[in-house]
């Protein structure tokens, strides 16, 4: 009997261990979450729950590596079991397949990101270019201007070659900016003197990640760094050196940034030779219809000169009779429209007052003059701190704000008036002051029945 039991014992554990075995295997084949299976038993279902537990922890080691690649984790290897571990080996595969594809995606986008900047600046300083009128020094800090906050660099210049042969040639700068603003700087350089100057005479540009020390002249104000990158390109036009450009930044010039300050060199100096062949022709040009017609455009001058004063007189003249006759039906206006408000603040039962948005005085009843020992015409203009009691200004400053804002308002006040006490009911109202054209405020005095001394 007791074996009976004992083997009952033992059938009935090994039978609930394989139907949680099963049930963990079921769920794992769907791809669900199973818990860890434990057994006190070292048996050969015991070791097979173990060896279950393993497989549940690598495939969630999977899961788990799979959700880091697709968050772009390419940094850990998945471990593996063995030498043959094919999991590991198609997890790392695929790892590195992404990695390459996640780097080969990220260039192309740099490079596309590089492509565009590049046209876009050209088609930005093409736009900039067609813009020019025939003033090459306004041109050129235009120019700079961009080119500086383009490249995100601190400072630079145009420089321009002036003068008929090589002996008489000096290079002059015509344009600064640095530090997000216009410099007027004047700067001569001989040919073959400096950087500038040398680079005249080899038509190269000049690249330096370590400017001298004492090379840039300008500094900020504001504490920022000193450039420690320099470029320097001519500006050519069928071998002639029209000038130069000369760009300066805390940050070094990349090979993009490069390809586009000379690209960039190119367009402007096309576009500075026409300039510079457009104003010289119209200033043949210009010379030469001056000559030709100064006598009779002096003669001309003055004829009209006098035409025009003549017209310009009688112009005054009518002006000034329209502005006087303007002025006297004004000044009719506002004295009937006065006449007429003051009749009606006259008929308030109460010391009324109106003031307009700023506080000043704009009319008064008789009672609120008797009030303050003052005449209606006196008390116009006025301030009203310059009649209020000093104690209550700043309530009633605030008072009038909040009528103004939010509309009428009622209330009584006890006031000092001739050294004694008096209770007032209050009313304030706003009111449009037309001649003003703005709003202003209505306020009434009534005494109350009780007065105190």
């Amino acid at each position: 009997v007791l074996a009976t039991f004992t083997l009952r014992g033992m059938i009935k554990s090994i039978i609930s261990r394989l139907n949680r075995l099963s049930s963990a295997f079921v769920s794992l084949s769907k791809g669900e979450k199973t818990d860890i299976l434990s057994s006190d038993s070292n048996d050969e279902l015991g070791k097979t729950m173990v060896v279950f537990n393993t497989l549940n922890e690598r495939v969630n080691s999977a899961e788990n590596f799979a959700i880091k690649l697709s968050e772009g984790d390419f940094e850990h290897d998945f471990e593996s079991a063995s030498e043959h571990d094919s999991l590991a080996k198609a997890l790392n595969t695929l790892k590195d397949s992404l990695k390459t594809s996640k780097q080969d995606l990220e260039k192309r986008e740099r490079e596309d990101e590089i492509t565009k900047w590049l046209n876009d600046g050209i088609a930005k300083f093409n736009d900039l270019l067609r813009q020019s009128n025939n003033d090459i020094g306004a041109l050129a800090y235009i120019v700079i201007e961009n080119l500086v906050g383009y490249l995100e660099a601190n400072q630079g210049g145009v420089f321009l070659v002036e003068g008929e042969t090589e002996a008489t040639k000096t290079i002059h700068q015509i344009a600064g900016f640095a530090y997000d603003r216009k410099k007027y700087q004047t700067k001569t350089i001989e040919i073959g003197e400096g950087l500038i100057g040398n680079c005249y005479l080899e038509k190269k540009s000049i690249h330096l990640n370590k400017i001298p020390d004492d090379y840039v002249e300008i500094t900020s104000g504001l504490g920022a760094a000193t450039p420690k990158s320099l470029y320097i390109v001519p500006l050519l036009m069928d071998d002639n050196i029209l000038g130069f450009i000369e760009i300066a930044s805390l940050n070094e010039f990349k090979e993009h940034h490069i390809k586009f300050i000379e690209k960039l060199s190119e367009n402007i100096a096309a576009t500075f030779s026409t300039v510079k062949l457009n104003t010289r022709t119209a200033e043949l040009l210009e010379e030469s219809k001056r000559r030709a017609n100064e006598i009779a455009q002096q003669e001309e001058e003055m004829r009209q000169n006098m035409e025009e004063m003549q017209a310009t007189q009688e112009e005054l003249a009518r002006l000034r009779d329209e502005d006087e006759k303007t002025q006297n039906e004004l000044k009719a206006q506002l004295d009937n429209f006065s006449s007429l408000l003051q009749n009606l603040i006259d008929g308030i039962s109460g010391e009324a007052i109106i003031k307009d948005s700023h506080g000043v005085i704009v009319l008064a009843n008789i009672q609120a003059c008797n009030r303050y020992d003052t005449t209606i015409e006196a008390i116009k203009g006025k301030s009203d701190t310059e009649v209020l009691d000093k104690t209550i200004i700043e309530s009633e400053h605030e008072l009038d704000s909040d009528v103004l804002k939010n509309g009428n308002y009622y209330g009584y006040r006890t006031e000092s008036v001739r050294g004694s006490l008096v209770e007032y009911n209050i009313e304030k109202k706003p009111i449009y002051l037309k001649h003003k054209d703005e709003t202003g405020l209505l306020t009434i005095w009534t005494k109350a029945d009780k007065t105190e001394s």
